[in-house]
């Protein structure tokens, strides 16, 4: 059973079908804890801001995400046009590589919708000792990312 499959309707968010926010808080301490031990993860935040009032064009996108992330990561809904992909076995380059690989992939269907994309990318480091501070670096990332003309990845260490 791949993360993603969240099982229990309280844990899959109603528009998009992919695990919610509380689903992914409850993998995200489990990973977490393992990363400190040396497992590498990482946290790509997506945002198509286009997207904040439509839950077809939002499933839509869910659907296309779902079918770009590899299965043995988690991709959850937190809220609004924002997506979390929880990258197992992956550094902050292969986050990269994942981010490059779903912009490429999405962008005849974000040209014909005139959307953009904005991912932030970061990867836990050695000096993180709480779940918030790789979140916050995604975050940091992805507040650059919005801050750039057009679709775009930005990565944090």
């Amino acid at each position: 059973m791949a993360l993603s499959d969240a099982g229990h309707p309280v844990l899959v968010d109603p528009v998009t079908n992919l695990p919610n926010r509380l689903h992914f808080d409850v993998v995200y301490r489990v990973v977490f804890a393992a990363g400190t031990r040396g497992f590498p993860i990482t946290v790509m935040l997506i945002e198509v801001p286009a997207l904040e009032d439509s839950s077809e064009d939002l499933e839509d996108l869910a659907q296309r995400v779902s079918a770009v992330t590899r299965r043995m990561d988690l991709l959850a809904h937190l809220e609004g046009s924002q997506f979390v992909a929880l990258l197992l076995g992956c550094n902050v380059h292969g986050g990269r590589v994942a981010a490059e690989r779903l912009l490429l992939t999405l962008e005849p269907w974000l040209d014909e919708n005139q959307f953009e994309m904005k991912i932030g990318v970061a990867a836990l480091q050695p000096y993180m000792k709480e779940g918030n501070e790789l979140m916050e670096e995604a975050r940091t990332a992805l507040r650059v990312a919005r801050s750039l003309p057009g679709s775009d990845v930005e990565t944090r260490p």
